[in-house]
């Protein structure tokens, strides 16, 4: 239920993925992600709350996420993680509307997973940002494998991609209520 994450923004993603590869990591299939995060109208999204259900190639899940705010480390998100997976996903989006719940954002991914040495290393293609690594792991794991890859702890950054993506429509003129689709990015990148 603790999820403890790095997440590091890549210049390079191919030459990094060759390196994994050289270090004998192990490749699982592409994964397109799509996210709706919901809110209730009362602030739920803002007190660093995330209720998410995803439609994904390898299955749906719901999932709470909540920001632990007594452990605060500027290179990692600590964050409290309950999921479970959903056989029906337009009949979950009709339970969490019933509840009071209304979709909120919209977020795409693709997603690219190698185990390495017991670790998960996912590889994250975000519309409008770009490529990324993120690791959950044992915060005493995170050391040893980001150094394997070339990386530290202060390589981290500790925002989730809707933070993110909000500082770059800030920085570019567009909504916030701009879907973060790959669609909606080439709508975009052709103006």
């Amino acid at each position: 239920m603790k999820e403890i994450e790095i997440k590091i923004k890549l210049a390079d993603l191919a030459s990094l993925i060759r390196k994994v590869e050289s270090l004998g990591g192990i490749k699982r299939p592409e994964n397109f992600e799509h996210d709706t995060m919901y809110d209730d109208g009362k602030g739920f999204f803002d007190n660093e709350r995330v209720l998410r259900l995803r439609k994904a190639t390898n299955g749906n899940l719901l999932t709470y996420k909540e920001k632990d705010i007594s452990d605060h480390h500027d290179n990692l998100l600590k964050r409290t993680e309950i999921q479970t997976k959903v056989d029906d996903y337009d009949q979950m989006d009709a339970i969490l509307r019933k509840l009071g719940f209304f979709p909120y954002r919209i977020k795409e991914k693709i997603s690219t997973e190698y185990q390495l040495d017991g670790v998960i290393l996912d590889f994250h293609k975000i519309p409008f940002l770009g490529d990324f690594l993120e690791i959950e792991a044992d915060e005493d794991k995170l050391p040893a494998i980001l150094a394997k890859i070339g990386f530290n702890l202060t390589d981290g950054i500790n925002k989730n991609y809707t933070k993110l993506f909000f500082e770059f429509c800030d920085q570019n003129g567009l909504s916030h209520d701009v879907p973060q689709t790959f669609d909606e990015e080439k709508k975009h990148s052709l103006q």
